[in-house]
């Protein structure tokens, strides 16, 4: 069975000797390929009312204005497109009915869009489809979707794609989490070195390792069953239950391992 594609593309460029830009190549294909996938999937939402995204983008800048129109140049900015697909997409629009031409009142040299009747009531049956079927679920939760709306923006900031910044303050990416500590790793076998640091842990003390890689057990007492888990958070978890972190300790800190046995290595 073939890769993913932009994964094959991603591993020849590091195999190239282009380490340093694989994870741009990577960023690139799959934003361009998710854009086709949602022009395609908005068009396929759209078909049953003889809409595509295209034609649907410029009805909508008109749907929300309150006059219902807009010169020709000024949808082309707008849109970003240039100013030979706007009056392609406007021909097509104004043959199924969905808008007029008109001269500019005030510009002779202009011409005006202004959406119909009928333009108006099909906008709004698109727009209801696009919001159920498409908009509603990305395949992102709410927080993801903001953050890569910020990512987004960040990019286009970067590239000069954006002219006023007002507005954007919600989605603007906040300062970077910490990495998680990694565990150091060592042999199988190798005994660890620890240091007394005793605490009680529901009917017995444990002695903590002084490393990351921990490993514990009981000085007194008897745990009541085996336990494993990272943090007092994985309490009960599969029948299992993890003592809490001494005070004063890091997080990372909490045993790995403990059971009713002597210590032993991992």
């Amino acid at each position: 069975m073939d890769g993913d594609p932009i994964l094959e593309a991603y591993r020849l460029w590091i195999e190239n000797g282009w380490a340093d830009c694989a994870d741009g190549l990577a960023a690139v294909t799959s934003i361009i390929r998710v854009r086709q996938v949602l022009s395609i999937r908005a068009d396929q939402v759209l078909a049953p009312i003889d809409l595509t995204f295209s034609r649907y983008e410029l009805l909508v800048r008109l749907y929300f204005r309150d006059d219902g129109a807009l010169p020709l140049s000024q949808l082309g900015k707008q849109l970003q497109i240039h100013q030979t697909s706007i009056t392609s997409l406007v021909d097509k629009l104004e043959s199924q009915g969905l808008i007029r031409r008109a001269p500019h009142p005030t510009d002779r040299r202009s011409t005006i869009a202004q959406i119909t009747p009928a333009g108006r009531a099909l906008t709004g049956k698109a727009i209801n489809l696009l919001n159920s079927e498409l908009y509603r679920d990305l395949g992102l939760t709410g927080d993801e979707g903001r953050q890569l709306i910020g990512l987004l923006m960040k990019m286009r900031l970067s590239w000069d794609d954006i002219e006023n910044q007002a507005g954007w303050e919600p989605f603007k990416p906040g300062p970077p989490r910490p990495l998680p500590r990694r565990r150091r790793d060592r042999p199988a076998g190798v005994p660890v070195q620890t240091r007394p640091v005793t605490f009680r842990c529901r009917g017995g003390k444990v002695i903590l390792t002084d490393q990351s890689n921990y490993v514990a057990a009981p000085t007194e007492g008897n745990l009541p069953w085996e336990t494993r888990g990272e943090s007092s958070r994985s309490s009960a978890r599969a029948g299992r239950w993890a003592p809490p972190c001494p005070a004063g300790w890091p997080r990372s800190r909490t045993p790995t391992w403990c059971s009713a046995t002597s210590a032993r290595t991992r």
